[in-house]
């Protein structure tokens, strides 16, 4: 009943002037089809093909009329008892191979009663053929030719008269055993592909997990060694950028190894890999294939230094995917693929969106790790303030109300130490005023603050600082300055306290879009006490850096503590 309405259906909209539907809707349907049941559909219009030409012209076969109205009668219902019969056949199911050998068996006793290599019916051996790779791939179609080249040499073998007769047919049956062989090696190429095809694609379907990603890297370590794999290459490439960034990285996967390289300006990308709309696959002009390799080296420094032969030449072709994703864009580059045919774009897209989607996930992860850990830092700016801010200011209070009872030099001395607590509840305050998710962000000059800033900190620690920075005027958003004044603050305490530094010289520079930072200090630095060097690194200061995505470095001499450190603005 559900089909019969689906063909009315059909056969309204086809009558209504919605042909395009139609097409679709029957598409749909031919696709969804069991391939048991076309076979048995084809065999049936085969068989009936058949008896109605024979039916038509019976002069043809000119012997053994009756014995083949009777095979073809008896095939024709065969073929309509399989027809109405839902069968579900799995491979090299025992009823497939019922099946089909009473399809050769058949085809061989019409050809026999038909006259051997003359038959009309010699096309039914494609068909069952064409059965035999649709059920069991190239297996099933290299079989059933040996089968069929063996059964064609059989019932021919009265009427070819070998090669001693000069009316032998021998030429005939040559080329039919030809046609036989050639057909099946070219449906069990097919086959093959058809079934590499579908395995590369389960492969690719395996897409390795990779939750954790390196530092502030991407995963796509297991991608890319994954891509590399299924598509045959030695290397795969994938450039990608930041919506409304200059600049952007390149994921490589080489030989053996991977990793990342930052490529502040695209305009160093080599032209003849420019980033394209859509995926294509072409081979490199040897003209340029030397200077493209040299240009890939200066990006990739382990492209020239792998151990691989093959991934060390320069490649003849590649193939490349575009991808976008929320926050990425970009492309996959597959160098040298082993397998030059159409699948590889195909394949190539999947693994550009794959790629995509590790990058947004990775994207995504980082905004929901930024949102805890602003809700982190609100709810730790609330709990100071209704704790530390005020027991700071309780404590401040008592030591003023002390301080009226002792002697003066006793006084000033509390009176240092509150104007210490006064200066640590400044602190405190400014950072929950950071902390506010509606803050306004306000630039400002960063000499007046940094100025004010260490003379407090040089009262604080008792030694002198002195500040140089260039350019004089420079202006800087207040989150940026409150980083500044944290470095110089944790690293003014190291060489007080560690290296008993009483001067401390502070450069700071804006070199383009970064921030050059140096502090010097006259102290002992670190080497007069092994075990204080190593309890004195500063860790802390190492991961501030490391979180601002800079970079720090230490010399540590009996002259004081030289320290550098780099971070993007």
């Amino acid at each position: 009943m559900d089909r019969l309405n689906y063909a009315r259906k059909q056969f309204a909209s086809f009558l209504d002037g919605r042909p395009l539907l139609w097409r679709k809707d029957l598409g749909d349907f031919l696709f969804a089809m069991e391939p048991e049941r076309l076979i048995s559909l084809c065999r049936l219009v085969f068989a009936g093909f058949a008896f109605l030409a024979v039916y038509l012209d019976p002069t043809k076969p000119a012997r053994n009329v009756d014995e083949t109205y009777f095979v073809l009668i008896g095939y024709l219902a065969y073929s309509l008892l399989l027809s109405v019969t839902s069968l579900r056949l799995l491979a090299w199911d025992p009823r497939g191979l019922l099946i089909h050998a009473t399809d050769i068996l058949t085809v061989g006793i019409l050809v026999h009663l038909t006259g051997g290599p003359d038959s009309p019916f010699f096309a039914f051996w494609t068909f069952t053929l064409l059965t035999a790779t649709i059920r069991w791939s190239w297996r099933g179609s290299l079989i059933t030719a040996a089968i069929l080249t063996l059964q064609l040499i059989v019932v021919s073998w009265d009427d070819v008269e070998m090669w001693l007769s000069q009316d032998s047919e021998l030429n005939r049956l040559i080329l039919r055993v030809g046609y036989i062989l050639v057909a099946a090696a070219m449906l069990g190429y097919f086959g093959a592909y058809r079934e590499r095809t579908r395995s590369r694609l389960s492969r690719l379907a395996t897409w390795p997990p990779e939750a954790i990603a390196h530092e502030d890297d991407p995963p796509l370590a297991n991608s890319l060694q994954h891509a590399a794999e299924v598509l045959g290459a030695g290397r795969v490439l994938a450039l990608m950028q930041e919506h409304d960034e200059q600049g952007g990285r390149l994921a490589y996967w080489i030989d053996t190894s991977w990793g990342f390289v930052d490529i502040p300006d695209m305009s160093v990308w080599p032209l003849d890999l420019a980033q394209r709309e859509r995926a294509f696959f072409t081979m490199v002009d040897p003209k340029k294939a030397k200077s493209l390799a040299q240009s890939l080296e200066a990006l990739l420094p382990p492209l020239a230094a792998t151990s691989d032969p093959i991934a060390s030449r320069e490649f003849a072709s590649y193939c490349t995917a575009p991808f976008r994703s929320l926050h990425y864009h970009g492309s996959v580059f597959v160098l040298d693929p082993r397998y030059r045919n159409e699948d590889i774009l195909s394949l190539t897209q999947i693994v550009a969106a794959r790629i995509a989607s590790d990058l947004e996930r990775f994207s995504l992860i980082g905004d929901l790790a930024a949102a805890v850990i602003a809700r982190e830092r609100i709810r730790l700016s609330r709990d100071m303030h209704d704790s530390v801010l005020q027991d700071l200011a309780a404590a401040n209070l008592q030591i003023q109300a002390v301080a009226h009872l002792l002697p003066l030099d006793t006084r000033q001395q509390l009176n240092e130490v509150s104007w210490l607590l006064q200066n640590q509840q400044r602190r405190i305050r400014s950072f929950i005023e950071s902390a506010r998710p509606n803050r306004v962000v306000t630039r400002h000059k960063l000499e007046d603050h940094l100025q004010e800033f260490l003379k407090t900190l040089g009262r604080q620690w008792k030694c002198g600082l002195e500040l140089d920075l260039k350019p004089a005027d420079l202006e800087v958003e207040s989150s940026v300055s409150a980083d500044i004044c944290q470095i110089i603050s944790e690293a003014t305490a190291n060489a007080v306290r560690h290296g008993n530094a009483n001067r401390i010289a502070v450069e700071v520079r804006r070199l383009d879009d970064k921030v050059q930072m140096r502090v010097r200090d006259n102290g002992n630095g670190f080497e007069t006490n092994k075990q204080l060097e190593i309890e004195s690194e500063p860790y802390s200061l190492k991961e501030r850096v490391k979180a601002l995505g800079g970079r720090m470095s230490l010399v540590s001499s009996n002259r004081g503590i030289d320290l550098s450190i780099e971070f993007p603005l």
